[in-house]
């Protein structure tokens, strides 16, 4: 995989735990980065789905909308009556 390279600071505190980390995984300092940048990004991407999601379903459906699911589980009813 070709990447692109980017240097960040870090505290100190920081810095000695991917180091330690790195060593305990036997992976290079950047590969540790790059793994924490990855569940970070898709840990927001599903929070950001969640959130489009629960801002669907905030909304209770109007009068005219329970109506049309009404009609629409009834004739729903009858193409699939005896079919199963």
């Amino acid at each position: 995989m070709a990447g692109k390279k980017t240097a960040i600071s870090l505290g100190a505190a920081t810095y000695a735990r991917v180091v330690a980390l790195a060593r305990e995984m036997n992976v290079p300092r950047s590969r540790v980065l790059a793994l924490a940048v990855e569940q970070l990004l898709e840990r927001h991407d599903a929070l950001s789905l969640e959130t489009a999601i629960d801002r669907a379903y905030q909304d209770l459906p109007t009068a005219a909308e329970k109506k049309w699911l009404r009609s629409t589980r009834r004739k729903h009813r009858q193409l699939v009556e005896g079919k199963w």
